[in-house]
């Protein structure tokens, strides 16, 4: 009896531990089925995460690209505001007024332009002839050569009738081009450009003083109607050498008084000085580019012609102004 409850009690013992064993097996397996499926929702979570992410680096890339281009376009836009900027400040803005929605027609304000030009170009009386000149520098007028020729004795008529005296001069060996220095400072100082960008047919105008001062900066419009002209082949005058080689014509009404004087393009830019011509509207000029490179070496003309160099005197005796321990000063 004794080994018969012996027996049920190690079954019931066995039984209970097989139970518990497979509670806890049960337990576990849920365990890890559960952190497995979290495991597999967390990698297709990462998955999905890491789709997002490529994605958004794709539309960063995009974005970035479109910021390059935005700031192209930024550039343009500021490049095209400064060029329509400067149009409109050498323009005026004319609309019908009838018609408000008709566009806005822009034409360059001419008038503007000639007050500003007249300001540079000056009036110049020799003793035998006058002629016109503008102002270069703040102290240098530039002429034709034929007006400075053998003269030392310049009055100078400002376009504020202000009036100098000049005296000093020099001239281009080979072309009609003269300079005046004048002492004082002039503010007035042409924009010089090159003919070089001009076109056969670009509107001029002219600013001198035709037959002299009673008619000051006066003012003719008109064409380019020649490039690259050698007029010293077809000198109209006495066929000597006036330094016509290189130049341009225009048909811009000129007379005597206007030699020396600026050729202006609608710009308000001096392209050349007139010097001549057959007819009032068959007129020669020479190119600023003949002297827009010198114009500093023009300048140190000037200046060196105020200025010598010191001569080393002969003296009858020889050892004048010597140091007094030389042979000629000792006591014998």
């Amino acid at each position: 009896m004794r080994k018969l409850i012996v027996q049920v009690v190690m079954t019931v013992i066995i039984i209970i531990s097989v139970l518990v064993i497979l509670a806890g097996y049960n337990a576990v397996k849920n365990y890890c089925n559960s952190k497995n499926a979290a495991i597999d929702m967390w990698a297709k979570d990462c998955l999905k995460y890491q789709s997002e992410a490529m994605q958004l680096g794709y539309e960063l890339e995009d974005l970035d690209r479109s910021i390059d281009w935005l700031y192209e376009e930024i550039i343009k836009v500021q490049k095209e505001n400064k060029y329509l900027q400067k149009k409109i400040d050498d323009a005026v803005y004319i609309q019908c007024p009838n018609e408000p929605n008709t566009p806005i027609v822009v034409k360059p304000n001419f008038i503007d332009i000639v007050a500003q030009s007249v300001k540079s170009v000056v009036h110049i009386k020799c003793p035998h002839w006058q002629g016109s000149g503008f102002i270069i520098d703040k102290h240098i007028i530039c002429t034709a050569r034929h007006i400075v020729e053998d003269v030392e004795d310049f009055e100078i008529t400002f376009n504020d009738d202000r009036k100098v005296c000049a005296a000093r001069a020099v001239s281009d060996k080979e072309h009609d081009i003269g300079f005046i220095w004048i002492e004082e400072d002039m503010n007035d100082v042409a924009k010089i450009g090159s003919i070089k960008g001009c076109k056969l047919g670009q509107d001029v105008f002219v600013v001198g003083s035709p037959f002299g001062s009673v008619n000051f900066n006066s003012v003719s419009k008109g064409i380019i109607s020649g490039l690259n002209r050698n007029w010293d082949e077809v000198n109209p005058y006495t066929g000597e050498y006036y330094g016509w080689e290189i130049s341009f014509t225009s048909d811009s009404a000129v007379h005597p008084g206007n030699s020396g004087g600026a050729v202006f393009t609608l710009d308000g830019v001096v392209r050349g000085i007139l010097v001549g011509g057959y007819s009032p509207v068959l007129n020669c000029s020479m190119p600023c580019d003949l002297f827009m490179p010198d114009i500093e070496y023009i300048k140190m003309m000037f200046i060196m012609d105020k200025y010598e160099f010191e001569k080393i005197p002969e003296y009858s005796n020889p050892y004048y102004n010597y140091a007094e321990d030389t042979e000629y000063y000792k006591v014998k």
